[in-house]
Formats: C-alpha cells, structure tokens, sequence
C-alpha cells in the first residue's frame, strides 16, 4: 500500500511586507515533556556513504533530553494527539530513485496497527503521512510508537538502512473545546495535531503571510528551526 505524494510546494520568500510581519511574533510554548520515562527515540537521523548518497532525515516530533542521576543522557521523543487516526510529518531530503521508505505504528506491545511502503518524493520537502480511517483507531492515554525507516542503496555498496521514531498518545479534551484551532492546539500541548491543522492550511493557501508566520512560529517551538523554510509537498 502505497502513500501517493504530489509534488506541488510551497516556500517561505521573505519579502519586505514579509519581513516587517514576521517581527511582530507571538509567543507559542514548547511541547510538554513526556509524563514518563518509557518512550525513546531520534527524530533525526543522518546517513553518509560514498557516491553523494547522504540521507537525513527529520520527524516533526518533540525531542526532550534529560540527564539521570548517573549522568546518563536520555533522549525521549514524543508528543499528543486527539485525532483517532493521527497524520505524521517527516522532512525528506533529495533521494535516489533506489530510496525506499517504510512507515510504521506500533501499539506498546509492538504489534502492527500501520505499516506502509511511501512513495519517494522527487523533490526534498515535507510529507505528511496520514493513518487510513479503515486502519484501527488509537485509543486514549496509551502509547503508540512511530517509525519512518529509509533503504538507501547507493552504486554497488550494501544498502544502509537508517530510520527515524517515536511516540504518541492521544488523549480526550473536552467536547466543548474539540473544535479547537491551531494556536489552541500548540498551546494544550497537542503538537501532532498543531502540525497538521497548520499544515494543511498552508497547503491550501500557500501565499497567506499569516499562516507563514504561525509555521515558523511552531516550529521554533519544538527547536526545529532547520526546515522552517522547506517546502511542504502536498499530499
């Protein structure tokens, strides 16, 4: 099963009239931390190898880090939805026509609830990838986890394998404030869902200055400064 991508873009150009509006930013709070321990991950990964075949790929997912009392370094990756069928982003850089990518979500027991072959992008960008509604619904305050693993196979070198994870959990709000928007989204701390109402905004209008502004705004938020400016690739 194959996730059709389209390769219509939209880029950040930085005009003046732009420019001025960009200043005039509101304050957006980071994700919260995850409630517990229990949910690893890395929502960037880097492959290099010979022959220009570098792969990095980046999750629009929370990162946290925390040091234990051994001085250990963890790395948690992870964030809420309230959608029963959540959508997933992921920054894809320019790959071969050999680049195979395979989506996956996992229940705590490691059991399949998704998995998927993506269709390679031409072009580097953003994707989303949604979970079908035929597929089973997420239930409330569990954790689900989330992979996006790349094949790269380049010349005549064994193909590496290198993949990006993490966590989900969906949780209840109350019904009077389900409707809810974006900015309401970001600041309940319900990031995956934020992503995607901005997202697909952004789609459908690609040259609203506004909507521009709330992206970089966002994902500055979650410290992913380094693809405020790539182009998201509809789906």
């Amino acid at each position: 099963m194959s996730l059709g991508i389209g390769i219509s873009l939209i880029s950040i150009h930085q005009t003046p009239a732009i420019a001025q509006q960009l200043t005039q930013k509101k304050k957006i709070l980071p994700p919260p931390p995850p409630p517990s321990r229990g949910v690893p991950g890395n929502r960037t990964v880097s492959a290099s190898m010979s022959g220009n075949c570098d792969l990095n790929l980046i999750a629009l997912a929370p990162q946290f880090t925390a040091t234990t009392p051994g001085k250990t370094t963890e790395r948690s990756v992870w964030g809420q939805t309230i959608a029963q069928h959540p959508t997933f982003w992921f920054f894809i850089p320019a790959t071969s026509t050999s680049t195979q990518l395979e989506f996956s979500l996992q229940n705590s027991q490691e059991e399949d609830i998704y998995r998927t072959r993506v269709s390679t992008p031409q072009q580097p960008g953003i994707i989303g990838i949604q979970i079908p509604t035929s597929q089973q619904s997420l239930q409330l305050d569990r954790n689900y986890h989330w992979t996006l693993k790349a094949k790269v196979a380049c010349g005549t070198s064994t193909p590496n394998r290198v993949y990006v994870d993490g966590w989900v959990t969906r949780v209840n709000l109350p019904e009077a404030t389900q409707q809810t928007n974006r900015d309401s989204y970001a600041q309940k701390g319900i990031w995956y869902d934020a992503v995607t109402s901005l997202a697909r905004q952004r789609l459908t209008k690609p040259n609203d200055v506004r909507l521009q502004q709330d992206w970089i705004e966002l994902l500055e938020s979650g410290n992913l400064e380094t693809i405020i400016k790539q182009p998201l690739l509809k789906l």
